[in-house]
């Protein structure tokens, strides 16, 4: 911790003029998520830290550093001003800007223009060597950027494709593997792509069993297909589809309100749903199984509960690349027997699933 400390006095020094004394930086700190990433209030809970500085003389860009938390650097750039919101960290990228991979070995170089990405990008290898440069042709009045596949090169260095022409691959993450792979002409992507989705995602079991094609025509999808591991045949347009209810959850309860009817207990009144969830499970081919309740055990209102969901017949099964998969939802049951009336609707919370294929 005294080390991190040490450099933050000595990055806030190299900003502070020696007769006023007045501080010209400005340091917030970020936690990586699965949104991007979020401010944070301290080094301790940050994964990186944002330094930004004033221009230099004669240049309007403010200088934008980047380091990871045991200082090493991440990125350089600069920004155009954005006067109160730098206290926020932040930015709006002009010019060059580079970025490290945290061994210190240069992971890209991009241009930008008013935080719009223009002229050409190049991505490098963790090993250090190119892998790709994009070009960016970008409309200075109607931020309109039309990005042609300029130049790629395999792991060995070896340039698969010159000047917009030739093969193309895309890596997962960790570099291990081809994930997307095609053809490119003129700088846009032609013909059939192959794609294969590699390891276990977060939201999808057995995720290795995908394999999908695109078909492209001057970079213009004309077609997606998604291939289970049966080889079984799914044309989607969206890549991801979460289980949902033709008409929307609100409909859905709805629905459920019109056929379910409450039983009552010891008491003679009817059993609270206040506190209550159920949990089923969406098929593939639609229909529900495996009801649950959560929160309460009573067989009656197990009973009540499933002869109303077999008469909500609307239910599409989440969908990942076209192949649909068993999805297990949760769901309150708060807002069953409370009629939304005049039209209100509520945004209800629930959870879902991804079953093994």
């Amino acid at each position: 911790m005294l080390k991190y400390t040490l450099f933050i006095l000595a990055v806030f020094s190299l900003s502070v003029p020696a007769k006023c004394q007045k501080r010209d930086t400005t340091m917030v700190y970020f936690k990586n998520d699965t949104h991007g990433y979020h401010t944070v209030s301290s080094l301790d809970s940050a994964d990186f830290f944002r330094v930004i500085l004033l221009p230099d003389s004669g240049d309007k860009l403010y200088n934008i550093k980047e380091f990871y938390k045991d200082g090493k650097i991440k990125l350089i750039g600069k920004s155009d001003p954005l006067y109160e919101k730098f206290k926020k960290g932040l930015i709006s990228f002009g010019g060059t800007c580079i970025r490290y991979y945290p061994d210190g070995k240069r992971e890209s170089i991009t241009q930008y223009y008013k935080d719009h990405k223009e002229g050409f990008e190049e991505i490098y290898y963790p090993n250090g060597g190119i892998y790709f440069s994009i070009k960016h042709s970008l409309s200075h009045k109607t931020f309109n950027d039309e990005a042609q596949y300029w130049e790629c090169y395999n792991p060995a260095g070896t340039m698969i494709c010159n000047a917009g022409n030739g093969e193309w691959v895309v890596y997962d993450k960790e570099y291990k593997n081809i994930v997307f792979s095609g053809t490119v002409k003129d700088g846009y992507r032609e013909g059939e792509w192959d794609g294969r989705v590699i390891g276990t995602d977060s939201k999808v079991i057995s995720a290795d069993s995908i394999k999908y094609i695109y078909k492209f025509k001057k970079g213009v999808v004309t077609s997606s297909i998604g291939y289970d591991k049966a080889g079984r045949a799914f044309p989607f347009v969206i890549i991801e589809v979460a289980a949902n209810y033709l008409g929307g959850f609100n409909l859905f309860i709805d629905e459920l309100n019109k056929h379910l009817s409450v039983p009552t207990g010891p008491d003679g009144k009817k059993i609270s749903l206040e506190n209550v969830k159920i949990s089923f499970v969406v098929e593939k081919d639609s229909t529900i199984s495996d009801l649950k309740t959560l929160g309460i055990v009573n067989q009656d209102l197990n009973k009540a509960l499933a002869e109303a969901l077999g008469k909500c017949h609307y239910w599409v099964p989440t969908r990942f690349y076209g192949i649909p998969y068993r999805t297990r939802v949760i769901l309150p049951l708060t807002y069953v027997s409370k009629p939304f009336g005049n039209g209100e609707s509520f945004n209800i919370p629930f959870d879902e699933e991804i079953l093994e294929y």
